[in-house]
């Protein structure tokens, strides 16, 4: 492995321990986010070379280390930074087209190298090793899996490929006291009670098939009611649970049956396609994670809460037309959008996912045609359409509406 010293281009003070009271209002932040925001990341789609660019540029406190390769030879880093006692690894873009919580690690070192008081208790009480990108063959190519098309999220026992060998090694030999899985969600996640749209869902991942309560499991889910807590006060039921069903090869099983407490974030969708709004929750619900994890939060407390997080559901779809005219047929259609990376952005396909019997289906964008004819991609059908039939526009009261985004 090698250690990369680098000369900044920011500068980067010397910390030092400043006193602070354990019990920071970090909600004090929040209205600063924008000051630590890494405006190199500004849209869904970034390539793996800009991320390199952008680790190269933090400089030498952070501690870049050379950790492995991918299938494809790119090579993946860590950054190390922290003299604490307690130790966090945390990994992104273990899914290659998952980059809204990457988006905020980089807002998250720009905030370590802030003058905060808040910067100088994390970094005297945590040791941090942080894997912005775990998978930068899927992250250039903007795809799920890695370059042998294999979900590195289940290869977490039988270690196929050389970036979960990587992650194993990593966490073996770093011996963590807390994981931070960071991953992010489809639109189609809300919350049936609230019937508003899954801003962010997290997951204190089962031990074994009866998903039982051990104490790994309370240390994650009290940290995942504190996180809770923080967001209400903003997003007040956007917050989802993960389903806990067990599966040894996901990575956050297979850690936590290890006894070490794990917490899956997952990115979701607040009516913004490029997750620019979304990024900024992801940034504050780590602070929140790390305030809570130097107050012992994990340890004692409240963990029942946990499950009064509603599980999310799959209800809601990019664009729903309620009432639309088709040759004489009046029905209910469901447009979901389809990513595609295309010259280096990604374009949002739509396509037709769902045809009547849309009982409970909400949308991002809804709209009630009252039965008026429509005319899809310049021609009027009679035809009902087909499943994945794509729609570029449609034309209502010779009104164009433009379906695609991106």
């Amino acid at each position: 492995m090698k250690i990369y010293l680098m000369y900044t281009i920011v500068n980067i003070r010397l910390f030092t321990f400043v006193k602070v009271k354990f019990d920071m209002d970090i909600n004090s932040l929040l209205s600063q986010h924008q000051n630590f925001k890494n405006q190199t990341f500004e849209s869904r789609y970034f390539s793996y070379d800009t991320v390199i660019y952008e680790l190269f540029k933090l400089g030498t406190f952070f501690g870049l280390q050379e950790e492995g390769e991918s299938v494809l030879g790119r090579k993946i880093y860590s950054l190390n930074f922290g003299k604490g006692t307690k130790r966090i690894l945390a990994w992104s873009q273990m899914h290659g087209n998952e980059t809204t919580t990457t988006k905020a690690l980089f807002d998250f070192f720009n905030f370590i190298s802030s003058n905060h008081k808040f910067t100088s208790l994390l970094i005297d009480q945590i040791s941090f090793k942080i894997i912005p990108v775990l998978n930068p063959d899927g992250a250039q190519a903007y795809t799920r899996a890695n370059a042998n098309q294999v979900d590195l999220n289940r290869d977490s026992v039988h270690l196929t490929q050389p970036e979960s060998k990587l992650l194993r090694k990593v966490f073996d030999a770093f011996s963590p006291d807390l994981c931070l899985n960071l991953h992010g969600q489809r639109s189609i996640f809300g919350i049936k009670e609230s019937q508003k749209t899954s801003a962010m869902s997290f997951l204190s991942p089962s031990v074994n098939q009866e998903r039982s309560v051990t104490a790994v499991r309370k240390k994650s889910m009290r940290l995942i009611h504190a996180i809770n807590q923080d967001l209400q006060h903003h997003l007040p039921n956007q917050i989802g649970r993960y389903d806990d069903a067990y599966n040894i090869n996901c990575i956050g099983d297979f850690i936590q049956t290890q006894g070490v407490p794990t917490l899956l974030f997952e990115a979701g969708h607040i009516d913004d396609y490029q997750r620019e709004d979304t990024r900024k929750w992801v940034w504050y619900s780590y602070l929140s994670a790390l305030n809570s994890f130097i107050k012992n939060a994990h340890e004692t407390g409240e963990w029942e809460a946990y499950f009064e997080i509603p599980l999310h559901e799959k209800i809601y779809t990019d664009i729903l037309f309620k009432n639309c005219k088709i040759g004489s047929k009046i029905m209910d259609i469901a447009i979901q959008y389809e990513e595609k990376l295309i010259n280096n952005k990604i374009k949002f396909i739509p396509k037709v996912h769902k045809i009547n019997n849309l009982e409970g289906c909400l949308g991002h964008k809804e709209m009630n045609l009252s039965s008026k004819q429509i005319t899809i991609n310049g021609e009027i059908s009679s035809k009902i359409p087909q499943i994945n039939e794509k729609w570029s526009s449609i034309k209502v009261d010779n009104e164009d509406i433009l379906l695609e985004q991106g």
